[in-house]
């Protein structure tokens, strides 16, 4: 009788060790989903990596089918977004419910789990698609973030709903996680439409200061688009990195807006401007400087308005600069510039052929113009000739 009392507390201990062997290793394969699940969302700008992670994650759990349902507030509806498990092909699968419709819809109502146990008495929206799904229990938890509806989960099974209270808690937490994964995308892409708009205002401001020099300086109408275009394809022959391109951009659109604060009788004038006229326009690179230096967006974009009209051998202006003191950006733009007033038409001359122009740029390598700019404008001519 001893010895089996031993026996029998040794095997007790043994199924109660496997038991909690089997309970630690449930709980560590939990945990490490949820990293999983976190660094899934962490790591993602689109929603849908994150929602294929979480039912991976749902499907640890003796669960049979899950489906995510995102808020569409204009449309006040639920609409299908991922989904696992079901026998339906995904075509012919119910894509939305309104708010109050079915299990899932008056979970996304009330904002409280609605629980199923017994399909066959409460089909919800959708009874035969639930029959021909042989589901038995629902539980549809609604995705609320600071008080703000996101979507639905709604997990299924074809037998007795019977998870674990572990499992259960478990499920909470991957709800949990859900609404997190939706809340940081929405917040990122709220930001990321405001610096859309903030970015499109930004550039509009740009043109309008643009065209209202083009407007006083009518013999450069259209001169900003081409010189823009122009300078961006050459860059890109040039290898300067893509990061660097929308400076570049803003800064050929801004290239002479410091003209604004040039007078008429200076700007507008039809014959040669005398010395002392001359020394006024020579200073429209700085009133570019002075008006724009202090905007933080515009810094790395002035340096086309600034530094344009230096010249390779020194002899520019504002400033004098020599060689690769003038920033690559004015050095490719200085050559766009010059190509595109040599052949347009203007008050005092007719525009000159293609080939005229592009030889006083060859001529001018090295003393107006950066030789490798100019060497890489050639062939870009070119390429573009022949295509």
């Amino acid at each position: 009788m001893e010895r089996a009392q031993v026996v029998a507390e040794a095997l007790g201990n043994a199924v109660r060790r496997a038991s909690l062997r089997h309970k630690l290793a449930r709980r560590v394969e939990h945990l490490e989903a949820l990293r999983q699940v976190d660094q899934a969302i962490l790591a993602s700008l689109d929603l849908g990596p994150s929602l294929e992670v979480l039912l991976d994650k749902l499907f640890l759990l003796p669960l049979d089918t899950a489906a995510f349902f995102l808020y569409e507030p204009r449309e006040k509806a639920l609409r299908l977004a991922a989904h696992r498990g079901f026998h339906t092909p995904s075509p012919s699968l119910p894509r939305s419910l309104l708010l109050g419709q079915g299990h899932v819809g008056q979970a996304a109502l009330t904002g409280e789990k609605v629980a199923v146990d017994d399909l066959s008495r409460e089909p919800g929206s959708h009874p035969e698609f639930t029959r021909e799904e042989g589901l038995l229990a629902e539980r549809a938890y609604p995705l609320l973030a600071r008080g703000r509806l996101l979507g639905v989960l709604a997990a299924f099974t074809r037998r007795p709903w019977d998870l674990t209270e572990e499992d259960e808690a478990f499920l909470e937490t991957l709800v949990g996680q859900s609404t997190l994964a939706l809340d940081s995308l929405k917040v990122l892409q709220d930001l990321q439409k405001s610096q859309r708009e903030l970015e499109a205002a930004y550039e509009l401001t740009l043109w309008g200061w643009a065209k209202a020099v083009e407007l006083r300086d009518q013999e450069t109408a259209g001169h900003t688009e081409r010189v823009t275009a122009l300078s961006l394809r050459l860059a890109e022959v040039l290898g300067v990195p893509e990061e660097d391109l929308d400076d570049l951009r803003r800064g050929a659109i801004l290239h002479d807006v410091g003209k604004i604060a040039i007078p008429d009788s200076i700007l507008l004038k039809p014959g040669p401007l005398t010395e002392e006229e001359w020394a006024v326009m020579k200073k429209h690179p700085v009133y570019a400087y002075e008006w724009l230096s202090g905007i933080p967006f515009l810094k790395k974009a002035l340096e086309i308005p600034y530094a344009h009209h230096e010249r390779w051998d020194g002899s520019g202006y504002p400033r004098g600069l020599r060689g690769l003191e003038i920033p690559l950006s004015a050095r490719i733009f200085a050559v766009v510039d010059v190509y595109d007033a040599l052949t347009s038409d203007r008050p005092y001359r007719k525009a000159w052929p293609k080939a005229k122009a592009l030889a006083y740029l060859q001529e001018q390598a090295g003393r107006q113009f950066d030789p490798e700019v100019v060497a890489a404008f050639l062939r870009l001519m070119e390429e573009e000739e022949k295509a």
